[in-house]
């Protein structure tokens, strides 16, 4: 912070009186390392910003307070004081919506200038008394009809003071700026005005841009028009223009009105137009105060300019339009002048600017991170997919038990049953199939998705036809038995209530095997039987069209195993045994009972894992 204005001990004395007198005050929002949020020109809250946001990248301290002072210092009336210089360092307001350390860049400034040995700073605490003592104490910064009986009391010469706004680059990047304003006391004027990038050098967008070709930069910039814009006051008014300010700015979405009229301002004095004096709005709170109340409208500034211009000693007022097009980059602004005695607008010009290095630069990295991600994500994509068909693929297969039993009639030899083999007598006409008994042992299963298998097992089942006692009968069923031992493929879909499984029985020779024995009387007399044993392939080869075919569909009580099974069946035998039978078929009730599955690489393919 800076020194008190005088450090002889006749001046310590007056303060301390000084400080005697206002005991009553609050000092809540005084003191060392306190700063003050201008963001309402009807408040001053208290900010505490010491600590910058880390993710903003902040340029170091030490270079933005040696470039603040290397330029302050060229000022003409600094460069070439006599004696020592009073100044204040005004809070920075801070707009940016960043934590930037406003506070200690306050501080450093006020270090580097009482380093020089060029100024005496006024303190905080000094500064708050006096505005309450004038009634400003819930003021934002002081009104431009203040300004000189501040310093009259408090003998300050100059108020160094600023905001730091973001004008945003491509993607929301934020693009921190410090604009520096130096006011001098006596004439209430902004003599020097000075922008520095905060989180990058190149700070300078298109709306930096179109505001120097329209201040000073164009052939057809207020300034180089100024001649004849003074000439035409002079002819119409009687008078020329000695003090200007830039009365508003309306921006269009993302971009800040006030950052643009800080921007236009510090434009003004760069220029430095001959004989006229810059009159910052910021020091103007009834023209703040009424543009929160009723916004831009171009007819408010008419009905209200002249008395405004009476009241702060303003000649003319800028007012415009600005701009941006998103997509091309382009920032336009119609900028007009018009003075307080004027009815009509007394200047007005078009100006336009481009995308800038700085604004390019953002677009180059939003565009590189934008592709980074996109080949990221898709990189992480393939390599997902892969990891996941690679881990499911090789924890596939499994195996284990899973067992199933009950009541079938089963599949027996063709045509087992018929008339034809048996000189065609009725041999099975009052026969019944009580004892009939399957199991099946499914040992390896092949994972397709999610409770969708391959399963690969063998179904074994035996059964009997009991014959009717019936002496009368010429020819008589003895009795009658059939087996079967197949292989079988099955596809299953299996949930915890249900499932249901669709199975093929290859009938391969050596692996495949349905077999029956039926024998019979037929000389009741004599007593004289005969037997007649069928097997199945026996070396026939049956087309796949010809194999056997079971439907199986099962379901739990509480959701979980075991289930209980429904079974049919059908098999077309085709030619064998000159289509002695056209169907077979089986239907049965089961009990199906998983004892174990194990899929050996299932650690890397778990997400659809059943045991079920």
């Amino acid at each position: 912070m800076g020194l008190i204005v005088s450090r002889s001990y006749f001046s310590m004395i007056s303060y301390v009186l000084l400080i005697l007198m206002v005991n009553s005050f609050s000092f809540a929002r005084a003191g060392l390392g306190t700063s003050y949020d201008y963001s309402s020109t009807s408040t001053r809250s208290v900010v505490k910003d010491y600590d910058p946001d880390s993710s903003l990248n902040l340029r170091s301290y030490d270079e933005l307070k040696l470039e603040i002072r290397d330029n302050l210092l060229k000022v003409g009336v600094f460069a070439n004081a006599k004696k020592k210089i009073v100044i204040y360092v005004w809070d920075f307001n801070n707009k940016s919506g960043y934590r930037v350390g406003a506070s200690k860049i306050k501080d450093d400034i006020s270090t580097i200038l009482l380093e020089t040995g060029k100024f005496r700073l006024v303190e905080d605490v000094v500064v708050e008394m006096a505005l309450k003592e004038m009634n400003l104490s819930s003021t934002g910064f002081i009104d431009q009809n203040d300004i000189k009986e501040f310093g009259k009391r408090l003998g300050v010469e100059y108020i160094l003071y600023g905001s730091i706004n973001n004008n945003p680059l491509a993607g929301g990047e934020p693009n921190i700026s410090l604009v520096l304003k130096l006011i001098e006391i006596e004439t209430t004027q902004v003599i020097w005005s000075y922008e520095i990038g905060m989180n990058r050098k190149d700070f300078k967008t298109s709306l930096d841009a179109v505001i120097d070709e329209a201040i000073y930069k164009n052939p057809n910039s207020l300034l180089s028009s100024w001649k004849s814009i003074n000439e035409e006051a002079i002819s119409s008014y009687g008078k020329g223009i000695k003090s200007i300010s830039v009365f508003f700015i309306n921006t269009g979405m993302g971009i800040d009105d006030t950052a643009a009229v800080d921007k236009m301002t510090s434009a003004l004095v760069q220029a430095n137009i001959p004989g006229v004096r810059v009159v910052d709005r910021a020091n103007l709170s009834r023209i703040i105060d009424q543009i929160s109340k009723e916004g831009y409208k171009e007819s408010v500034f008419f009905a209200t300019r002249k008395e405004f211009g009476k009241f702060y000693s303003v000649d003319a007022f800028l007012y415009g339009v600005l701009v941006k097009d998103e997509k091309t980059g382009r920032t336009e602004l119609n900028l007009k002048l018009a003075m307080v005695e004027s009815a009509t607008i007394d200047w007005a010009r078009k100006f336009q600017a481009y995308m800038t290095s700085a604004e390019r630069e953002s677009i180059g990295k939003m565009q590189q991170k934008e592709f980074s991600e996109g080949v990221s994500k898709t990189v992480s994509a393939t390599v997902g997919a892969v990891g996941e068909v690679l881990g499911f693929i090789l924890s596939a297969p499994g195996i284990g038990v899973r067992l199933g039993g009950g009541w079938l009639g089963g599949f027996t030899t063709p045509g087992m049953t018929s008339k034809s083999l048996y000189n065609n007598y009725e041999l099975f006409e009052n026969a019944t199939q009580i004892l009939s008994f399957n199991f099946s042992i499914d040992f390896l299963r092949l994972r397709i998705w999610e409770g969708t298998f391959i399963e690969t097992g063998f179904k074994l089942w035996f059964g009997s036809y009991t014959p009717l006692d019936d002496s009368s009968k010429e020819v008589k069923l003895t009795s009658a038995s059939f087996n079967g031992r197949l292989l079988y493929t099955a596809i299953r879909y299996a949930e915890p209530s249900f499932f249901l499984r669709v199975s093929i029985f290859p009938l391969i020779e050596g692996l495949s095997i349905i077999s029956s024995k039926v024998s019979y009387q037929y000389d009741y007399i004599y007593k004289i039987s005969d037997t007649i044993e069928t097997k199945v392939p026996n070396g026939v080869v049956f087309s796949p069209w010809n194999w056997p075919i079971e439907f199986e569909f099962g379901v739990s009580v509480d959701d979980a195993p075991p289930y209980i099974s429904f079974i049919l069946g059908f098999w077309d035998p085709g030619d064998y045994m000159n289509n002695i039978s056209d169907l077979e078929w089986e239907f049965g009730i089961n009990i199906v009972i998983p004892i174990l599955w194990w899929h050996p690489m299932s650690f890397l393919y778990d997400k659809y894992l059943t045991s079920y």
